[in-house]
């Protein structure tokens, strides 16, 4: 088997996600007439495909790009590989050739999450908008602009390898992860506490918002502060490490709820 890594780097330039928040007017305003911010609200850098072969030629490709596969709105009902499922499909009709739905296609083409964060699809920030009104042509067309990127790379000298693929992973205790001074704010050590679902959990994003009683951001608010109330009983530790976050459902006290995560 010969694994094939294409090293080149290329830059989408037509915005297939966008940085939820915070957003410039200026970046909006870009958005609404270019199709991209101008800005650095989004990473718009493909990771280099893996091509992945024997020796007459590739079976496979793995692709990953930072935008979720949230073009389709909660109100689908229908299941659906989304943004991402559809670059894959494009890849595997027009640029191999094959139908996934045989028995024995042989190529598969595979895109998936890199970075995650907020970055949405949704580039006019409301579920199923952006760059059309239409989300199933948003589906299609940022999943056409993700399969383009990682073709144009795939068609650019790369470097070959061979052997095996390993791995590596860890289970980490989350609600004990000590936090250095340099990523706290205020200069001092702390660590991380049981999961607690906070207000801005409530509140959802921009793919798919919750109730308007609940708000974004950091902080208590007016409408979310009645939803805090449950938690009162939090010991002192985790109040500290939520702030300045509006708790409200202190989940991790759930039965079945883990603790210790595998992180790869």
């Amino acid at each position: 088997m010969t694994r094939i890594t294409i090293t080149s780097e290329v830059e989408m330039h037509e915005g297939p996600s966008l940085g939820r928040r915070p957003l410039l007017k200026g970046a909006v305003a870009a958005l609404a007439t270019t199709g991209t911010t101008g800005s650095a609200q989004a990473d718009a850098e493909p990771s280099a495909p893996y091509l992945v072969g024997r020796g007459d030629g590739p079976v496979g490709v793995i692709n990953w790009f930072a935008t979720h596969a949230t073009s389709l709105s909660p109100d689908n009902t229908l299941i659906s590989g989304d943004n991402k499922g559809y670059a894959a499909y494009r890849w595997e009709q027009e640029g191999s050739g094959v139908d996934h739905r045989s028995g024995e296609p042989g190529f598969v083409a595979a895109f998936a999450q890199s970075n995650s964060a907020d970055m949405s699809p949704n580039l006019a920030l409301k579920p199923g908008t952006g760059p059309t009104d239409d989300e199933f042509a948003n589906t299609r067309i940022i999943g056409r602009r993700q399969y383009e990127a990682a073709a144009e790379l795939a068609r650019q000298p790369g470097r070959r390898m061979r052997g095996g693929v390993d791995f590596r992973t860890s289970h980490v205790d989350m609600s004990a992860v000590t936090v250095l001074p340099e990523f706290t704010g205020d200069g001092r050590t702390h660590s991380t506490c049981e999961a607690v679902l906070g207000a801005a959990f409530a509140a959802g994003a921009e793919d798919g918002p919750g109730p308007s009683i609940f708000e974004e951001g950091a902080g208590t608010t007016p409408s979310s502060a009645p939803s805090a109330r449950p938690c009162t009983g939090l010991p002192p530790s985790s109040r500290t490490a939520r702030r300045p976050r509006t708790s409200c459902w202190p989940s991790g006290r759930w039965a079945g709820r883990p603790r210790c995560c595998p992180s790869s």
